[in-house]
């Protein structure tokens, strides 16, 4: 019997997880989708950027590079920057993160799209009313982790009403957040 080594069965799953959400993010109605893996959460978080067409928003706990560091987000994210002078992408962070060092960060600099990333640092005092991280694309659809050390997430594709909810705690979170010190 011959087998095929894990690794190549992993991408194949892969490859077939891309197609799904997909087509699960071209789809007239909103479903929602269960995430539980940094693979998984990288597929979803690329999709986002793949149908957005004018903003992004992020909040997370540090941007961990497992997720978006991959190949998948920082392409995508690149990809989404380039189709217009016009998209943006926030992100709102509640521990410092080294630009030039985070993958996803030091390649839009690279790129020269850095222009259209907004980073803002969450104070601690805020950062302690509340447990989640989420990506935001064009306030209809979103990935929601609602406990921010785990990737067990949800994703909700063309939900604008629920959407809204996600948009209104990211816009309270920015007015009480910063700007990094410089130099940080």
């Amino acid at each position: 019997m011959i087998s095929w080594p894990n690794w190549i069965c992993r991408e194949r799953l892969l490859d077939e997880y891309r197609e799904f959400v997909a087509k699960l993010a071209n789809r007239e109605s909103s479903e929602q989708l269960s995430v539980r893996t940094s693979e998984h959460a990288a597929v979803v978080i690329g999709q986002l950027f793949a149908t957005a067409q004018s903003h992004v928003r992020i909040l997370s706990s540090a941007l961990p590079t497992k997720t978006f560091g991959s190949r998948e987000v920082i392409d995508s994210a690149i990809a989404y920057l380039r189709q217009g002078v016009d998209r943006s992408i926030d992100i709102l962070l509640e521990q410092r993160v080294d630009a030039e060092r985070h993958p996803l960060l030091r390649e839009l600099a690279q790129q020269g799209l850095d222009d259209r990333v907004s980073l803002r640092e969450v104070p601690n005092t805020i950062s302690q009313t509340y447990r989640c991280n989420f990506v935001l694309a064009d306030d209809v659809s979103f990935r929601f982790e609602s406990e921010r050390d785990t990737n067990r997430a949800f994703v909700i594709f063309r939900d604008p009403d629920l959407a809204a909810n996600v948009k209104a705690m990211f816009n309270h979170i920015a007015a009480q957040s910063r700007a990094p010190e410089p130099g940080t």
